[in-house]
């Protein structure tokens, strides 16, 4: 994995102190039950983007938590688990794109795992609790920002030091990109360990094993042809063929714990989450994605950007983490002040929405840009920190207060139906915001709303991008 703020986990061991709470890497005070029928209920109504560029499928509630599509339509309904909120966390300021005028935005992308303890998952309690150390809510905590592999937090610093006034703003990865992070494998691993009430069958056992070594894992490997030049080739590699049983309890905690990297941590739970392993009792992996979840980021689009922004403390640099930040990634860089957020009540702002002349490129050339992210635009966002820049301009701030307002007046979807009607072009001007604006709100809430967006008049049409 080359960048992410996604961070790892650490098991306690089954301590606590004087009045019962586990002592871990966190500080828990607050109790929570986390009740996915609820959780569904309330974003049931809200579109995705995919549903708003009319792309399918568009999954309902949470359904990308699991590849399993029998499960999809079912899981987060289904979905209960419990533990203690974190009280090291600081409520990130509200903000809005006004606040960041001149500006430059460097893009940090993340997981949507949590900042708290997992102590039960479907009405059962884990053998230890699990700390999730958290994707986004990792820079609520005071003198942690971001953390990552150590090449790539240096590189984005290294940038950040070139940059006038840089910004880190966060920019949401898949529904299972959590997988990378410690705490998702051993929230499944701890689960696993329950199927002492409920065992497997013995004679289920040799398959689910000789399936679990039969996983594979893509890589890419530098071939030279005749000519001499070098070019990248896929192959499939099969690095679980040494898993043990699990006729042992402990054997999936175990092998996931001992695994090298992110990366074969998250092929490994991935590859687990299919249905015929559920079918013979093995737990379901998105349960566990889950449990660990950010309950706000439940649901969000991929690509939805601004949920957390931090300026980065340039002048400490970057450090080697600790257990206490990150059992995942050995790199943080530190932040100034709080944590930040310009997202008010809303859903998140689409990333090339956000991202303007990136976007703007990627139309251009045909390969992107548009509402829903493709892989192409992740790949800039995620691991070219010269490119994936943005200067918040007069034009920048027009296009997203508008985005926020219309979302916070006129639903999700308005705000979507906007946001596509801009990314569906080419260069984005001040006509063009204001049509699309027009297009998906009544003319008493365009009145309404003049003395939010009103400077667009004032911007000059070679401004655009």
């Amino acid at each position: 994995m080359n960048v992410a703020v996604k961070v790892g986990t650490k098991a306690l061991k089954g301590a606590v102190d004087a009045l019962g709470n586990p002592i871990g890497a966190l500080s828990n005070l607050v109790d929570y039950f986390r009740d996915g029928s609820r959780i569904a209920d309330r974003i049931k109504d809200i579109p995705s983007d995919r549903e708003v560029a009319e792309m399918t499928p568009s999954l309902p509630e949470a359904g990308r938590m699991t590849s399993v599509k029998s499960v999809q339509p079912k899981l987060l309904r289904e979905h209960t688990s419990q533990g203690k909120l974190s009280g090291e966390t600081v409520p990130p300021e509200q903000k809005t794109i006004a606040d960041f005028k001149d500006r430059t935005l460097m893009s940090i992308v993340g997981d949507q795992t949590g900042r708290h303890t997992v102590t039960s998952v479907g009405g059962r309690l884990l053998p230890e609790p699990v700390d999730s150390m958290a994707g986004f809510q990792y820079m609520d905590v005071p003198s942690q920002g971001y953390a990552g592999a150590e090449g790539a937090t240096s590189s984005k610093l290294n940038e950040a030091l070139k940059t006038k006034d840089p910004l880190y703003v966060s920019v949401m990865m898949g529904s299972q990109s959590g997988d990378f992070a410690m705490h998702t494998g051993e929230v499944l691993g701890q689960m696993f360990k329950n199927q002492g009430n409920m065992p497997i069958s013995k004679k289920d056992i040799p398959k689910i094993d000789d399936f679990i070594r039969g996983m594979g894992m893509p890589i890419k490997v530098k071939v030279k042809d005749t000519d001499g030049t070098e070019r990248n080739v896929g192959r499939t590699i099969y690095p679980f063929r040494d898993f043990t049983s699990v006729s042992d309890p402990d054997a999936i905690l175990n092998y996931i714990r001992s695994l090298p990297t992110g990366t074969a941590r998250a092929y490994f739970l991935k590859g687990l989450d299919k249905a015929g392993l559920q079918k013979m009792g093995f737990p379901r992996v998105g349960d566990a994605r889950l449990a660990v979840a950010d309950e706000n980021q439940i649901g969000m689009d991929w690509g939805t950007s601004g949920y957390r922004a931090f300026v980065p403390d340039l002048d400490k640099g970057a450090f080697p983490t600790t257990a206490q930040n990150s059992t995942t990634y050995d790199t943080g860089v530190d932040k100034v002040g709080n944590a930040m957020t310009f997202l008010e009540e809303g859903r998140g702002i689409p990333a090339n929405l956000l991202f303007r002349d990136n976007a703007a490129k990627r139309r251009e050339a045909g390969t992107g840009g548009k509402l829903v992210m493709n892989s192409a635009d992740y790949k800039v966002l995620e691991s070219s920190p010269k490119k994936a820049k943005q200067i918040v301009d007069d034009q920048l701030v027009d296009i997203v207060s508008t985005f926020t307002e219309l979302e916070r007046r006129g639903g999700r979807r308005a705000a979507l139906q906007y946001a596509q009607e801009l990314l569906s072009g080419g260069k984005i001007t001040g006509q063009m915001i204001e049509a699309a604006r027009k297009a998906n709100i009544p003319s008493w809430m365009i009145a309404a709303m003049a003395p939010t967006v009103g400077a667009l008049s004032s911007i000059p049409e070679e401004d655009g991008i």
